[in-house]
């Protein structure tokens, strides 16, 4: 269910797309802003320089499309989806950046419900431009999901390194997850690696191993690890050095199709 960012009241919509232009919480009298037919749940942060700068979302599209980097970060995500999620229905991508994962998952699974939420809306409007009327776009704070039990699967790419507050941020999305989902997060690794890159891309952090294992713990949330130092990820390229991959499961009873997972091959990944 979705519910209201001021009061947490359940959000009602007449139809299924969340946060009509009309919407008006019954609680607290709440309405959201919308900008250029963006759902706006966050308007106080727009502007923000903090955690990445908009300035490079131009940047991203011009090189998305053919860095080996890219490419093959989204391969991964793709069969984590597949062989975790098999029977998944509804997926949200927090910083969902230009929309890049989101249209390689729309070509790919093209029955999910897809939703992409992201904290500035330049680059919210390269996203809309690139999946059209498909994926639903809203803008909102990570920390701060205004959603419980609603989507099978959530995925943050390369998302919570650049925010200070990252164990929120997967609070806020085990409790949007319903029973039987589960989380995709891919970050930057190992300290050591650190650069000027990582300070340009507004980084917080690298992890280190076993610290973002740590945060999924502490959250309950039970998960398997993906590393690019071995051999199931296939291409990965430099990313076989300094990248992690976590898919996180909630425990629970059987849900629909007999768990969103089921079916897919559930042996954990090995570590070297």
């Amino acid at each position: 269910m979705w519910i209201c960012p001021s009061c947490d009241a359940v959000a009602l919509f007449q139809n299924e797309k969340p946060w009509p232009v009309d919407w008006r919480c019954m609680s607290c009298g709440r309405a959201v802003e919308h900008r250029c037919g963006v759902p706006c749940l966050a308007p106080e942060l727009i502007g923000s320089r903090s955690g990445f700068d908009p300035g490079f979302f131009q940047d991203l599209l011009r090189i998305e499309a053919a860095n080996f980097w890219f490419l093959n970060r989204g391969r991964l995500i793709l069969r984590l989806l597949d062989e975790h999620f098999p029977a998944s229905r509804s997926l949200l991508e927090i910083g969902c950046g230009t929309g890049s994962v989101l249209g390689a998952i729309q070509e790919h699974r093209p029955e999910l419900c897809l939703i992409g939420s992201e904290l500035h809306p330049e680059g919210i409007a390269i996203a809309g431009r690139r999946l059209g009327q498909g994926v639903t776009l809203l803008q909102f704070d990570a920390r701060a999901i205004p959603a419980r039990e609603e989507f099978d699967v959530v995925g943050a790419f390369d998302v919570i390194e650049h925010i200070p507050e990252d164990e929120t941020v997967l609070r806020a999305m085990r409790t949007c997850l319903r029973p039987g989902g589960g989380a995709i997060v891919t970050v930057p690794q190992h300290p050591w690696l650190w650069s000027p890159f990582d300070d340009a891309a507004h980084h917080c952090r690298r992890y280190r191993r076993g610290e973002l294992e740590a945060n999924f713990g502490r959250i309950e949330l039970g998960h398997r690890v993906c590393r690019g130092d071995q051999p199931a990820v296939g291409l990965l390229g430099v990313e076989v050095g300094n990248h992690a991959g976590l898919v996180g499961e909630v425990e629970t009873d059987r849900t629909h199709d007999e768990r969103i997972g089921d079916g897919a091959d559930r042996r954990p990944f090995h570590r070297r």
